[in-house]
């Protein structure tokens, strides 16, 4: 019994012992989280007390900031590795710290967050006034840096012109940027051409021949005014900015067709629900914003949009009558296909808006997309003799830029277009007449660097060397590029002759009677070439026009074929023979063109044996 009351007694020790060093050991460990989490107070304190002082105290240099961003172009008298001022950084940091949205200031209603704040809401209205002085002396100061620019590139180019063509002296008096009017007479009628700011207006389209009525149209253009594309290898380019947002370039153009074209897409972008793929991204992508809204590289401008929406409205004027299409269901009788990139459908957009004498958004389903800028069927697409046509006419391209008096002018503009060169060794002329007309489409003046600016003599020059090169390869009897076009827009000239054909029967009611194709300078031109005409770079807006004509009495069809409203008919090659009294070409010629003719300059009776042309047997 004694033995057993021992053993109880020991056992209640232990288990106090034990209770015991449990106690100890959690009140260590309290101690010790105790520690940490006062270390971490103290920490996130001293973490408030120094944003605090970094919110209230300018941003000094070499102390780091938590806001990170890419510095725009240094100033005059500024060194690049600064980027912006210290005020101007510090007024960035104020409005990220005060939560304070410098686009969307406060408004009243539904749907405004009530936490984003605008400027004249902050209660600190002696901070906010002086930032923003700060930031419109700065603005001052960038818009007076380019007017010295802009006038010493106006100084520079009248001493240039007075030296080469006395007559083209002096200018108006208006240096700026933004209205700036090219004084030489070739470059002005050139730049006219290429940019085609009037969507060329004017034609002999729709212009009945005596007798005749008519069947169908096929309509191919190049897209609208663009962008210049930019990449990593092209260099950095000296600073313009174009204004892509449609709201705001409308407030400049002042177009009455972007202005309608404004109120229907507001309207229409609720529901876009009917559009599938593709087609719904271009039409939410339509630069809607009422800010000033920055372009992406080779976007359609304002001007593109307006361009194609004045050629819409020509070709309705033009077509729509005579092709019968004013039924209620007369979207039956159009059929539209584009290239896949953005600024070909828009293009093809533009155009419905202003052929379609209601449009909607709901229309853009009549857009069909190309899987190539040739727009050939499927089964057609892939052809190894186009490949290497198109792979010879680089390499001539190439042996063009590189003569002495070529690459020696590239080099010499180049060095006042790029602020940072470019990866290429010099740039061909093609690549700088497209940057330098996307400026002087725009009435801009021509670019400025460090090393100077470009003259209107230096561009005209490169410009001159661009169509040079353009004819050389163009020249003489079945070139790379005849080739190339002849072989690469067979099967769309099928397309276009085969359709012709079934419209000629009276019975044929469901098929469209006006095809639209939008494409890019690449489809234009080998369609050019095809047809066997001499032409310079095509222009934006450029286009090839195919009528398919019938007799009122009699059975003989016929074709007028135009090129940006000109009737370049009986300078066709199929047609320079057999021009009929009219001025039509029969279109039993243009058939045999396609069938026979073009295909025998190939060895071939077939389009599968033309694309095994070359290859060794």
């Amino acid at each position: 019994m004694f033995v057993s009351k021992k053993r109880t007694v020991l056992l209640l020790l232990l288990v106090c012992l034990a209770s015991v060093w449990v106690i100890v050991q959690n009140v260590t460990l309290n101690k010790s989280l105790f520690r940490w989490s006062g270390a971490r107070r103290q920490l996130i304190e001293m973490s408030r007390t120094q944003a605090i002082r970094d919110r209230k105290e300018p941003t000094k240099k070499g102390r780091k900031s938590g806001f990170s961003f890419d510095p725009p172009p240094a100033l005059e008298n500024e060194e690049r590795s600064e980027g912006y001022a210290a005020e101007d950084l510090y007024f960035r940091r104020w409005q990220v710290a005060h939560n304070v949205d410098p686009v969307r200031p406060r408004r009243g209603g539904l749907g405004i967050d009530p936490k984003r704040r605008g400027w004249a809401d902050h209660g600190d209205k002696g901070m906010y006034e002086a930032l923003k002085r700060r930031q419109e002396e700065r603005r001052r100061q960038v818009e007076e840096i380019e007017r010295r620019r802009n006038k010493q590139m106006m100084n520079r180019s009248e001493e240039e012109e007075s030296e080469a063509d006395p007559a083209d002296d002096g200018r108006g008096a208006d240096d700026m940027s933004s209205s700036y009017i090219v004084q030489r007479r070739w470059l002005r009628a050139r730049l006219e051409d290429f940019c085609n700011q009037q969507g060329v207006m004017d034609g002999v389209e729709g212009d009945i021949p005596t007798g005749h009525r008519l069947v169908s149209v096929h309509l191919l253009t190049r897209h609208g005014d663009r962008t210049p594309q930019q990449n990593a290898k092209t260099g950095q380019l000296a600073p313009f900015k174009w204004e892509c947002s449609l709201p705001e370039a409308n407030k400049k153009i002042g177009s009455i067709h972007l202005e309608k074209f404004l109120r229907l897409v507001r309207a229409g972008l609720k529901d876009t629900s009917s559009l599938q793929g593709e087609l719904r991204r271009v039409a939410e992508s339509i630069p809607m914003k009422d800010w000033s809204s920055p372009c992406y590289d080779a976007q359609l401008t304002p001007q593109g949009w307006v361009q194609f929406m004045r050629l819409g409205d020509l070709m309705r004027k033009r077509y729509w009558h005579l092709l019968g299409l004013g039924s209620a269901k007369s979207q039956r009788g159009i059929a539209v296909k584009s290239t896949s990139s953005h600024r070909t459908m828009q293009s093809a957009m533009s155009f419905l808006f202003g052929f379609l004498p209601n449009f909607t958004l709901q229309d853009l389903a009549l857009i069909k997309m190309a899987q190539s800028a040739t727009f050939c069927s499927e089964q057609h697409c892939v052809c190894a003799a186009v490949e290497r046509l198109r792979q010879t006419i680089g390499r001539q391209y190439t042996e063009e830029h590189k003569r002495a008096n070529v690459s020696s002018l590239c080099g010499q503009a180049s060095r006042l277009v790029y602020i940072r060169d470019p990866l290429y060794s010099i740039p061909n002329p093609s690549r700088l007449v497209e940057l330098l007309t996307a400026r002087a489409c725009h009435k801009s003046s021509l670019p400025c660097t460090d090393s100077g600016c470009l003259s209107e003599l230096a561009f005209e020059k490169v410009f001159q060397a661009v169509d040079t090169i353009f004819a050389s390869i163009r020249r003489g009897a079945n070139s790379s590029a005849e080739l190339y076009g002849r072989l690469a827009m067979h099967p769309l000239l099928t397309s276009v002759a085969t359709t012709m054909k079934y419209l000629a029967g009276a019975k044929v009611v469901n098929m469209p009677r006006f095809y639209l194709y939008s494409g890019h300078d690449i489809s234009v031109t080998p369609m050019l070439d095809a047809l066997g005409l001499q032409y310079p770079w095509p222009g934006y807006g450029s286009r090839v026009v195919f009528e398919q004509w019938h007799p009122t009495a009699g059975d003989e069809q016929a074709v007028r074929i135009l090129y940006n409203g000109d009737d370049v008919t009986g300078r066709v090659s199929f047609c320079r023979d057999r021009i009929l009294e009219n001025g039509l070409c029969p279109f039993s010629a243009f058939y045999r063109f396609v069938n026979d003719e073009n295909l025998r300059v190939f060895g071939a009776d077939t389009f599968e044996e033309a694309c095994a042309w070359g290859l060794e047997k």
